[in-house]
């Protein structure tokens, strides 16, 4: 990476914190000369006139980053993590809690899901240390819109109560907990594999990404409309169950099985398979 102009950094010192993000997206080295007037304009602090604007875009900038984890570690490295808050020290910046966040976005984008937007469970892991005076505080500074400060506010509720229900005594089926996440957000699928402590619900959720998903997003639309009632009646509820239970809930059939009732051997079937 390599700067057009001897003052870059000094024309706009946002600029310091765009270098660290870009070099860790692209995985590039800096120029010689481009980093020496990094670091000068580091020694003349131009990060502290770094307008309160540009620093909420940056931040933005960040939590969109597939690797943001990585961005802030680089950033803590470099000292200008606080640049966004002062509470933002080494101890605070939850970088364990930005990992566990970004290997379940993966998990969940894998299953054709999208994790967006990103920046409210980014947010979220990286004021998780912050005491509630220096979040506040930093929300504040951030000058986020109202409508992303209430998808903050609502993020743990709402996944509190997807959490309740798989854990709930009537989910015993795959069709239950797919009619559970299949209702819910993204997002909080999301928070509930970064941060769940229930055994069962962390497993219910990969199965449903990793399982159930696959297979109701194999179901063509007509498959969906032969679904007799209408959406919202009790008769559709009812046969919308049947068709999920007719597809998820039937134990598959062991090869002796199969076999038993005429079908052809497994090997048979597996040679075929492979020819």
């Amino acid at each position: 990476m390599r700067s057009t102009h001897p003052y870059v950094f000094y024309d706009d010192p946002v600029r310091l914190l765009r270098l660290i993000r870009l070099r860790i997206r692209f995985g590039f080295t800096v120029e010689e000369r481009t980093q020496a007037q990094f670091e000068n304009a580091r020694a003349a602090k131009m990060e502290t006139l770094i307008p309160a604007s540009a620093l909420s875009q940056e931040l933005l900038n960040v939590a969109a980053e597939s690797n943001a984890c990585e961005v802030v570690q680089a950033l803590e490295q470099e000292n200008l993590l606080t640049s966004f808050s002062p509470a933002l020290t080494n101890a605070k910046s939850n970088l364990q809690g930005l990992g566990r966040l970004e290997k379940a976005e993966r998990l969940v984008e894998s299953a054709n899901l999208s994790a967006e937007p990103k920046v409210t469970l980014f947010l979220h892991a990286l004021t998780a240390k912050m005491t509630p005076r220096e979040k506040s505080e930093f929300l504040k500074a951030a000058s986020l819109p109202k409508s992303e400060l209430e998808r903050l506010r609502n993020l743990e509720p709402q996944a509190h109560k997807v959490e309740l229900a798989l854990r709930s005594a009537r989910v015993r089926k795959p069709s239950h907990v797919y009619e559970i996440l299949a209702a819910a957000d993204a997002a909080s699928i999301v928070f509930l594999l970064a941060h769940s402590e229930q055994k069962a619900v962390q497993e219910r959720v990969r199965n449903y990404l990793q399982k159930y998903l696959p297979i109701m997003q194999e179901a063509t639309a007509s498959d969906w409309q032969a679904i007799e009632g209408q959406p919202g009646t009790p008769k559709y509820k009812r046969n919308r169950q049947a068709f999920l239970a007719a597809r998820l809930d039937v134990r598959p059939r062991k090869p002796a099985e199969a076999e038993a009732e005429g079908g052809p051997p497994a090997d048979a079937v597996a040679r075929e398979r492979a020819n």
